[in-house]
């Protein structure tokens, strides 16, 4: 015949419980019954709830991770052209606003030309994704900073766009290098012009002197050749 449980093994079960749970939740309320003050306990197992808050939270740290990754300014947008979140290497750069001062603000205003920069997040939402969009950033201390950006739409776990993600490649120092290149070759061709010109009237010069100078010599030669003694026959 078992015996009925006796309160030390109630106690040992509910410790090996407990045990077993390691998240649990409690709820103790206070009641009067009788003039005498009691307390009650709920315990809940909230293990479930608390796996996906670490899944959640997981998954939150590795989407920051890879923002965080990009080497070059990366931004969020939302479809209302507010900025909603941007990475370490936006605000990283010297004289670059701090990361509070830019969520929330319209991602047009820091560019020379804010119409322009507006029309390519709205052909992002228009078309999913640019690349290689031309733009320049105007830096608080009045810098112009040239960038081509590339952006795409991001989505809910439903499919419904939540705004644009975009990356700005700085191509300043490419730009002044091109545009340096593209002098040279201006100076070059300058040169190359001004020396095939000189060679024209050079040859030009030779040619009119070669003919003024035939005209009196072929006097003087035929003149010299009369003057030369005719053989007499032996």
């Amino acid at each position: 015949m078992r015996r009925a449980p006796s309160a030390s093994d109630t106690r040992s079960w509910a410790g090996a419980r407990m045990a077993a749970c390691s998240r649990l939740e409690i709820t103790v309320s206070e009641m009067w019954l009788s003039g005498q003050r009691h307390f009650t306990g709920i315990l809940r197992d909230i293990s479930v709830r608390k796996r996906a808050e670490d899944l959640q939270r997981a998954s939150a740290a590795y989407a920051r991770s890879l923002i965080e990754a990009s080497l070059d300014p990366l931004v969020t947008i939302s479809t209302q052209g507010k900025i909603t979140d941007v990475n370490e290497s936006s605000v990283r750069r010297p004289a670059c606003r701090a990361k509070t001062a830019l969520i929330g603000t319209d991602f047009s205003d820091y560019f020379t030309e804010p119409d322009k920069a507006r029309e390519g997040y709205q052909r992002v939402f228009s078309e999913d994704l640019v690349r290689d969009f031309p733009l320049a950033i105007r830096h608080t201390t009045g810098r112009i900073m040239d960038v081509l950006y590339n952006a795409a739409v991001y989505k809910d776990h439903k499919g419904k766009v939540q705004g644009v993600c975009a990356v700005a490649r700085d191509v300043t120092e490419r730009n002044r290098m091109e545009q340096a290149l593209q002098e040279t070759n201006v100076e070059l061709e300058s040169a190359k012009s001004a020396a095939e010109k000189a060679n024209l009237a050079k040859s030009e010069y030779l040619s009119c002197m070669s003919h003024e100078l035939r005209g009196p010599l072929n006097g003087h030669l035929g003149f010299a050749q009369l003057m030369e003694p005719i053989p007499r026959p032996r």
